[in-house]
């Protein structure tokens, strides 16, 4: 689980969790071309309150 904005509000905490991810997307991608390798990854992303 990931947060963006929870100790420090963020305006645009949706828009750096969905970069991070595309950036997750491509460093597998690098890695299993890197590596000959097939790891996959999802993510799903909630805008709303936090309970952990």
């Amino acid at each position: 689980m990931a947060v963006a904005g929870l100790s420090n509000y963020r305006s645009d905490h949706a828009l750096a969790i969905a970069n991070m991810a595309l950036d997750m997307q491509k460093s597998v991608l690098k890695f299993n071309q890197k590596n000959n390798l097939s790891f996959q990854i999802r993510m799903g992303i909630s805008t709303g309150s936090v309970v952990a």
